[in-house]
């Protein structure tokens, strides 16, 4: 074998080794599919801090394996990043951000006495032995869950807690968990369980 053959045969080996890189680099992006569920939001698809798409409609993205984030971009909705990782498949990920803290509490301050109205009608009898506290809206303003704390004789007694839950359905506040000191996602299944997770950790608003 002269020496230009084995010039060409190292070239051609060089050639088909960066050719198979190539293409196993490519077979490693995989479609991910970006379910929006909201109309009025941009999600930007990082990785690294580096953008690498964004959209304002359902849509995909061919991506390589790895780490990345998903933001929304608007003030109304919660701005937690969504974290995904590529790995050897195709994926969806879902993007449907409830109202953000202060948007809620914005919609909370309109919503308050029909709340506390319906709350106290339903216990006429026994309301007046409960401070009725502000509470909390969550998902998009639809649901509700606050605290009742019980009146007590002297300062150095312990008051007992009570929770509730309320959904607004055809404009009107309806009661789902009736007042409890703890509200189990069993007896109320219904109820999404990061709202009875989060008011039966509060001890006070």
């Amino acid at each position: 074998m002269n020496k230009k053959t084995l010039i060409l045969l190292i070239l051609s080996g060089i050639v088909l080794l960066i050719f198979a890189g190539i293409l196993l680099y490519f077979q490693s992006f995989k479609t991910v599919y970006f379910d929006i569920k909201k109309q009025d939001i941009d999600v930007k698809i990082q990785r690294d801090r580096t953008e690498v798409g964004n959209f304002t409609n359902s849509g995909e993205l061919r991506l390589p394996a790895g780490k990345y984030l998903a933001t929304i971009q608007n003030d109304r909705y919660d701005q937690t990043p969504i974290a995904f990782e590529v790995v050897n498949k195709d994926l969806t990920i879902t993007i449907d951000p409830s109202f953000s803290t202060s948007y809620l509490n914005q919609i909370l301050d309109t919503e308050q006495a029909a709340i506390n109205k319906k709350i106290t009608d339903s216990y006429p009898a026994v309301i007046s032995k409960f401070e009725l506290k502000r509470g909390q809206l969550y998902k998009e303003g639809e649901w509700y869950a606050t605290i009742l704390i019980q009146k007590t004789a002297g300062r150095g007694d312990e008051p007992d807690i009570y929770r509730t839950v309320l959904k607004k359905e055809d404009g009107q506040w309806v009661i789902k968990a009736k007042p409890t000191i703890v509200l189990s996602a069993k007896v109320y299944p219904d109820i999404p369980f990061e709202i009875l997770s989060t008011i039966n950790r509060k001890g006070r608003f």
